[in-house]
């Protein structure tokens, strides 16, 4: 995501896929949510559960444009 003060643009494998105009006058941040669910969504008893379903997020990069 490149993120600057009217426009957001969205990257996949470094090829452009998304933009919006959008006007952000409050400060903003960073915020990472990877929720699991059932086909339904909603986290339910067939939702798996453990190590085996699970990952890690190693680090997060932000860069500052001059």
């Amino acid at each position: 995501v490149k993120w600057e003060p009217n426009k957001i643009t969205f990257y996949f494998d470094g090829k452009e896929m998304y933009s919006v105009n959008a006007s952000m006058s409050h400060r903003m941040y960073i915020i990472l949510d990877l929720w699991y669910g059932s086909a339904s969504g909603t986290p339910d008893n067939s939702t798996p559960q453990g190590k085996g379903n699970s990952f890690e997020v190693n680090y997060v990069r932000a860069w500052q444009f001059q």
